[in-house]
């Protein structure tokens, strides 16, 4: 497994078919918090993203 940097966090925006995303973490290689929105999605990943950089 790869630790997520800067320029790669470690949640990502997925998108699995037309209104279905979800955020994928890059290192446990899990999905969570499904959305209708990529923005909504992207909130989402966000702010696990700042979850994690806070610890």
């Amino acid at each position: 497994m790869t630790a997520p940097t800067e320029s790669a966090p470690r949640f990502v925006v997925q998108e699995s078919g037309p209104r279905d995303f979800y955020v994928y973490d890059t290192v446990s290689h899990l999905s969570y918090d499904p959305r209708f929105t990529r923005k909504a999605a992207q909130e989402a990943a966000d702010r696990r993203n700042a979850r994690q950089e806070t610890g």
